[in-house]
């Protein structure tokens, strides 16, 4: 076994796909785990705009290491820390949208180095954090960095693209609710 100690930001970035299995259970943070998420950022993030960074431990990620028949030669499916993987993707896919959103308004005002500057930290997310680079049949396509089991993909996939589907299990619901948590505390 391999221990590495990786921020979130450069995990996503080094280690993509990350899958997991259909025999995980699926998505089942509650309020209080959001809301201790939640609090974790928001102390990093006060700390460094005072100029006193600290690093912080989000928790352990546990993964099995396959050779994959794809670009990037690998796969990882989780053993653990499914929660806090897809609780990432849901920032990062809010981070995205409200960068996009920063972009279209300073296109309205003039502000256009303001708008590329929020549109290329969009493109940076998406390109860096919520997908990758692959080779499927000789074609590129972009892929997903973090894939749910089969009972959440798809509803986890529609979140990160920016869709809110209709709820059919209670792991939707939370999965649902925690895009609504971190989209507030974002805009908060």
């Amino acid at each position: 076994m391999n221990a590495n100690d990786l921020q979130f930001g450069d995990l996503f970035a080094q280690r993509p796909p990350f899958q997991v299995p259909k025999y995980q259970r699926s998505y089942a943070w509650e309020d209080e785990e959001l809301k201790d998420f939640a609090g974790d950022l928001e102390r990093a993030y006060i700390a460094r705009q005072k100029g006193d960074p600290k690093r912080h431990f989000f928790g352990g990620l546990v993964c099995l290491q396959y050779v994959a028949q794809n670009a990037m030669g690998r796969r990882y499916e989780v053993i653990d820390g499914q929660q806090r993987l897809a609780t990432f993707g849901l920032l990062f896919a809010r981070l995205r949208h409200w960068n996009n959103v920063l972009a279209a308004e300073c296109r309205v005002t003039g502000e256009d180095d303001s708008a590329d500057l929020a549109a290329a930290r969009a493109e940076r997310i998406r390109v860096n954090l919520l997908e990758y680079a692959d080779e499927i049949d000789g074609k590129a396509v972009q892929q997903p960095r973090v894939v749910l089991s089969k009972a959440d993909k798809d509803f986890y996939t529609a979140l990160l693209g920016g869709t809110s589907p209709t709820p059919i299990r209670e792991s939707h619901k939370l999965l649902l609710r925690a895009n609504d948590s971190i989209n507030a505390f974002i805009k908060r």
